[in-house]
């Protein structure tokens, strides 16, 4: 998520990414893409999906 307790998304992604750098990460907010942290996020990570989503959508994200 983008706004995670205690923590941004941005900042979770590049520790999760710097004890596995092969691991992939998919935001999901409330946030429409068109907000200016959204385009900040999915520059850096593998995907993007809004909540409320669906385990069908999340999957395709996941295997564009």
């Amino acid at each position: 998520d983008i706004q995670l307790p205690g923590m941004k998304g941005g900042e979770a992604c590049r520790k999760l990414r710097e004890m596995h750098s092969d691991m992939r990460v998919i935001f999901a907010s409330a946030y429409g893409r068109e907000d200016t942290t959204v385009q900040e996020l999915v520059q850096i990570g593998d995907g993007y999906i809004t909540k409320p989503f669906e385990l069908n959508a999340l999957l395709k994200e996941k295997n564009p």
